[in-house]
């Protein structure tokens, strides 16, 4: 999904940002993605002036904040501790069955996040995403245990 992205310096050129799970973050110009170098690039507006953008992504969270010339553009608030601390909940698994459990824990953990940012209403988010977490509980302990019986333990 494409969000627009607010410059108003950068006249004649549309600017927007997508995110998806599977593909990170990513700038869009009239369009078209742009390819950024170190989470940089170069946008000439119509009047063939150079604008400086720059996009930086925070931990897990698909919203990133942008910086235009010297203006930051804040594309949304960042998560607040306990809404981390809701999504992140899967990651415990990791203390539960190491490798596998951080694998499963750690896509949960990212897909939370991803949900969270989506625009569905505040408790639906939360349901959607604890959802998600017994999901992963459950898958954790069904591989386990497959594998547990297929090793003969």
């Amino acid at each position: 999904m494409d969000h627009e992205l607010e410059a108003p310096e950068i006249k004649g050129r549309r600017l927007s940002y997508g995110s998806s799970v599977w593909s990170g973050t990513h700038l869009f110009v009239d369009g078209e993605r742009v390819k950024l170098k170190q989470g940089e690039t170069e946008v000439v507006d119509a009047n063939g002036t150079a604008h400086r953008v720059r996009m930086r992504t925070r931990l897990l969270d698909p919203s990133p904040t942008f910086t235009v010339n010297e203006r930051t553009i804040e594309t949304a608030s960042p998560l607040a501790w306990y809404e981390y601390a809701w999504c992140a909940l899967p990651g415990l698994l990791v203390f539960v069955g190491g490798l596998l459990g951080g694998a499963i824990g750690g896509g949960a953990a990212y897909l939370n996040v991803h949900l969270f940012r989506t625009e569905e209403a505040g408790a639906r988010r939360y349901v959607l995403t604890g959802l998600v977490s017994a999901g992963a509980f459950m898958l954790f302990f069904a591989l386990a245990t497959a594998l547990s019986s297929a090793l003969g333990r």
